[in-house]
């Protein structure tokens, strides 16, 4: 039986004559289907794609959130520059009342 890397499994593999893999544990030879292992091969591509795309979200949402304190802190350096304007205008207004009531 010709020897097969698992990493090197691939259907085609599967498919052409390569059945069972022998493996020697502690002495003892065990088979495997091919299979088998073309499955867990299979599973942890699978798995490993799913981790990189939550890498790769998880780094857009660390970015978005920056982008978020960024624009956060802008809008709170405009509300505290408005409501000084607005207390200078009111102090105005008062000031203007004040005059109005003298004539």
């Amino acid at each position: 039986m010709p020897s097969i890397k698992i990493s090197a499994l691939t259907e085609e593999a599967t498919m052409a004559g390569t059945e069972e893999v022998l493996i020697n544990d502690s002495g003892t030879s065990k088979k495997f289907s091919t299979q088998r292992f073309l499955d867990i091969k299979k599973g942890a591509e699978t798995a490993q794609t799913a981790a990189e795309t939550a890498e790769t979200n998880a780094e857009t949402a660390e970015t978005n959130a920056s982008g978020s304190a960024t624009s956060a802190s802008g809008s709170a350096t405009t509300a505290t520059s408005q409501a000084v304007i607005a207390t200078t205008k009111a102090g105005e207004a008062a000031t203007s009342a004040t005059s109005a009531m003298a004539f």
